[in-house]
Parts: structure tokens; C-alpha cells; sequence
């Protein structure tokens, strides 16, 4: 079952990446496993059929999960320039590579570089985009109606909570009459 809003994305040097947004200021992006595209969720999607399983970094194939973090204006001293870009950065651990066919041995810091330079930048420049934006946009609309569940079922029960202790407060008021 799909959580968050997707897109599908081509990257240059890459090719087609699963990219999806967890509210308006974190992006994911990932090659598609053979077992993921034959799921019921993208089995029936051209799209997802089309993604890359891997990216071929210095002649290594590679599985790659991506997290970029939006930097805040109260943020950016803590960043270099050259590790943000367009408003973006990776976040912590945020490059996770394994080898396609050995999903043990993690890629290279060469690998990591050329997944730096390249894939952020180019993930970046989708982000701020209008259809990047939009995904954005409704990943921050999906993730405010999920808190404000969280908020409302709060808010009910301190109601109960209340009704439970005014109700106590009112059997001990009537024994002191």
C-alpha cells in the first residue's frame, strides 16, 4: 500500500526513480526492485514498470535510496554551500547505496560522490519544479490531515478525561453538603 504521495521521475545518467514526499520539506527517491513492480500497487503502472532496479555508477550497479531534507532559513549556516543546493540538502545518512547484486556490500565513497554530484542535483532541480511543488504541496496537505487526526483524538481524550475528573469533583462537592 502506497503511504505517500509519488511521482515517477527520470533522472538523467540514472534513469526512472520512485520519488515521493513525506511533507513539504523531505523528498525520497529509490530505484524499484523487480519484487516492488510486480506488487499490486505498481503492477498496473506503466510508470513503475519503466523505473530503474538499479543505477550503474562506475560500471557497479547499484540500489539507491535518496533522502533530501529542505534547508531552512535558520538552518543553512550549519551547512556548507557546496552541500546545499537550490534550497536542498541530504540529509544524514541520507545516500544509502548497496550493490545490485550483493545487497551486503554498500557502495563506494566514489560512488556516494558521483551520487552527490549528480543525482541530488539533478532530484534538486525536480523540487523545485511546479510538478515537484505540487508533490510537495500534497505530501504537506496529507501529512497536516494525519497530525491533525493525531490532534483531534488528543483533544477527545482530554475531553473524556475531564468529563471523568468534573464528574469526580461533583460526587465529592455533594458529599460535603
Amino acid at each position: 500500500m502506497i503511504l505517500w504521495p509519488e511521482q515517477f521521475v527520470t533522472v538523467p545518467r540514472a534513469g526512472t526513480l520512485r520519488v515521493w514526499a513525506t511533507n513539504a520539506d523531505t523528498l525520497h527517491a529509490a530505484t524499484l526492485h523487480p519484487h516492488d513492480k510486480q506488487s499490486t500497487d505498481y503492477s498496473g503502472n506503466p510508470d513503475a514498470q519503466r523505473a530503474a532496479e538499479s543505477v550503474r555508477v562506475h560500471g557497479v550497479d547499484y540500489r539507491l535510496l535518496l533522502h533530501l531534507r529542505r534547508v531552512q532559513d535558520d538552518h543553512l549556516r550549519w551547512y556548507n554551500h557546496d552541500e546545499t543546493y537550490l534550497g536542498w540538502v541530504i540529509a544524514k545518512n541520507g545516500i544509502q547505496l548497496r550493490r545490485a547484486d550483493d545487497h551486503t556490500t554498500a557502495g563506494t565513497d566514489a560512488a556516494r560522490r558521483h551520487v552527490f554530484a549528480v543525482l541530488f542535483h539533478a532530484l534538486a532541480e525536480w523540487a523545485v519544479s511546479p510538478p515537484g511543488g505540487a508533490l510537495l504541496a500534497e505530501a504537506d496537505r496529507r501529512s497536516a490531515r494525519e497530525q491533525l487526526g493525531k490532534v483531534e483524538a488528543e483533544i477527545d481524550q482530554l475531553q473524556s478525561q475531564l468529563a471523568d475528573r468534573e464528574a469526580e469533583r461533583d460526587r465529592l462537592r455533594s458529599k460535603l453538603q
